[in-house]
């Protein structure tokens, strides 16, 4: 699609905020998993589009695991810059290319 280098920055994005949540909350559960897995079915309509978007959301997940292995301030301020940086992709997305 024509957003593909928005919506896998914010796959990279999710699997960091997934990590970071479960290091920080763990009750928080798996909320970024799960929009993950929606976003996976709405646009993953062929298998190299699902394995890419899946690929981005693990590097950021594994990127993170291997920095962070305990909550930090640190760690809750990069989830308020990555909140932001989603929620700023998503308006983009919605807003620049879906009618």
């Amino acid at each position: 699609p024509p957003y593909e280098k928005q919506l896998l920055r914010l796959s990279e994005l999710l699997g960091s905020l997934h990590y970071l949540t479960l290091l920080c909350d763990k009750d928080a559960g798996s909320v970024w998993r799960t929009k993950m897995q929606e976003i996976v079915a709405s646009e993953g309509k062929n298998e190299l589009q699902r394995v890419k978007i899946i690929a981005f959301f693990n590097r950021g997940f594994d990127g993170l695991r291997a920095t962070h292995r305990q909550c930090t301030p640190s760690s809750k301020e990069i989830i308020a810059l990555y909140l932001t940086e989603s929620e700023e992709l998503i308006d983009t997305i919605t807003n620049r290319f879906v009618e």
